[in-house]
């Protein structure tokens, strides 16, 4: 689904959903043109999405993203955008580091029952710990701390490996 963007931002297309939480429905999101995109914004991202008129929540969820804005074990907030489908519905969006290795929850699972390997499970504790301590060294409190508000990023500096980011509800 295309968005027509209402305030002159980012030109991105709305593609497939990839999970619906309490706050609003996830979709993966492409820029229309990447070329254009001036360093900011990366090609591919997670867009969370809820009608205007219940978006509260969510607007609440992206003044905390802003307050978090620099600690590399919670997802990036690249900003949002109010856009309208074709019906003219609007919609509240928030632009977020898009988790290409799913979440803890999903992993686990994968496993078979095997577990995860230990060196993994070492380095994903790290870095929740670390994204936990930055969210308490900020004020808030993770209300919603589970496996699958646990994602898997891929880490730049090791091809094939993924860091553990934090995304959640935070009071």
């Amino acid at each position: 689904m295309e968005c027509n963007n209402n305030n002159g931002g980012v030109a991105w297309s709305r593609g497939p959903l990839i999970g619906k939480g309490g706050f609003g429905s996830v979709y993966l999101a492409s820029l229309r043109n990447p070329k254009s995109r001036n360093g900011y914004y990366p090609p591919v991202m997670a867009v969370k999405s809820a009608e205007v008129s219940a978006s509260c929540s969510l607007q609440k969820e992206k003044e905390v993203f802003n307050s978090l804005n620099g600690c590399p074990f919670i997802i990036k907030c690249f900003g949002e955008e109010t856009t309208s489908n074709k019906d003219g519905e609007m919609f509240y969006n928030v632009l977020l580091e898009y988790a290409s290795g799913g979440n803890l929850a999903c992993l686990n699972k994968k496993s078979d029952g095997a577990g995860l390997p230990e060196l993994d499970v070492k380095r994903y504790t790290r870095s929740i710990l670390e994204g936990i301590d930055y969210i308490h060294g900020h004020g808030y409190v993770h209300c919603d701390l589970k496996p699958e508000n646990i994602l898997l990023v891929s880490n730049s500096a090791k091809a094939g490996e993924f860091v553990a980011k934090d995304w959640g509800f935070w009071a």
